[in-house]
């Protein structure tokens, strides 16, 4: 299975709300940086702490509402980069946006995950 293959099926199974299996795809010692001041920035260390913590404030935050959607996904040498769009409501607001997502896949697991915003502007007034 490619890099990008185990990617997709992340986003697969946290899309179908199958956190628990998408879970076992990261390393235990993964680590997700999400840049900023809102209430998603940090550095989540851990399968735990990403997949318990960080990736269920989006839904949290936005009451359900948040999609996310591989636009476009390739292998590099050493790291695999999604293309992301996102869209979400919030307190009458909505979003809609891309990020690019570094992924460092090892061994068929998630080894870290670095998110670059497109907006980043839109995307801290959004969140909070």
């Amino acid at each position: 299975m490619q890099n990008k293959d185990v990617i997709r099926k992340a986003y697969d199974l946290f899309s179908e709300g199958r956190m628990e299996e998408a879970g076992e795809l990261f390393a235990p010692d993964a680590v997700w940086s999400f840049p900023g001041k809102s209430r998603l920035a940090g550095e989540y260390r851990g399968r735990d702490a990403v997949v318990g913590e960080f990736l269920p404030k989006f839904p949290k935050l936005s009451g359900g509402t948040f999609r996310a959607s591989v636009v476009d996904i390739a292998d590099g040498a050493e790291h695999s980069f999604v293309l992301q769009r996102s869209q979400a409501e919030r307190d009458g607001s909505t979003i809609d946006y891309t990020a690019c997502h570094v992924f460092k896949v090892q061994d068929g697991l998630i080894r870290t995950v670095h998110t670059y915003p497109y907006d980043a502007h839109a995307q801290e007034e959004f969140w909070g």
